[in-house]
């Protein structure tokens, strides 16, 4: 498997992980997980120096692209997550002063 395969074998795996995320605490583990020291994508910045010179900065950058894209996922996932979660704490701490 090719590593522009396996990067999109791990957006997919994101997507379902974020789909499946109901807290700030699972969000982070999925950060950790998809973008930690040990993560596929790390990994696969760590075979960049066994491909050849031309295949390099196509590599590089779709990586770079998915590194970011990734990114830009799991911090739109932690925007929505915590406004449910201070939409829930609200509704449960309202009391009608009425």
């Amino acid at each position: 498997m090719s590593l522009l395969e396996q990067l999109n074998s791990v957006q997919a795996e994101l997507d379902q992980a974020l789909d499946a995320a109901s807290s700030v605490r699972e969000l982070d583990e999925i950060k950790r997980v998809f973008l930690g020291k040990k993560s596929v994508l790390k990994q696969a910045f760590g075979q960049l120096r066994s491909l050849s010179p031309e295949d390099r900065p196509t590599v590089a950058a779709a990586l770079n692209q998915s590194r970011g894209r990734f990114e830009a996922m799991i911090e739109a996932a932690r925007e929505a997550v915590a406004a449910r979660e201070t939409s829930a704490q609200i509704e449960a701490e309202w009391i009608d002063l009425s």
